[in-house]
């Protein structure tokens, strides 16, 4: 049988407080619902990509800084309002047609 060393128990209960720390501010955003067109119109300016993603040339060396918007905690969230105001907009403006 294999046991866990103190440096692997000690980094799971670490990265399982890091989960639930931020696990009431996930319940917040997935609940928000989208029901003003200002706020639509505000969650709408959360970029649909990564904006820190970039290729830096010097000479003839090139060096890529990779997307770090996986590392926010916060990201699937972010992009799931974004998805919502745009869905909600676009519903608006159909309305505004008919």
């Amino acid at each position: 049988m294999v046991t866990k060393s103190n440096f692997d128990l000690c980094l799971d209960l670490c990265l399982d407080l890091w989960k639930n720390l931020w696990k009431p501010i996930k319940n917040w955003l997935n609940n928000l619902e989208i029901q003003t067109t200002t706020f639509a119109k505000l969650c709408a300016v959360i970029p649909a990509q990564c904006p820190f993603e970039r290729n830096i040339s010097i000479g003839k060396f090139t060096i890529k800084i990779p997307p770090l918007c996986h590392l926010n905690p916060l990201y699937e969230e972010l992009i799931q309002l974004r998805y919502k105001a745009l869905i909600f907009l676009e519903q608006k403006e159909n309305q505004l047609k008919t």
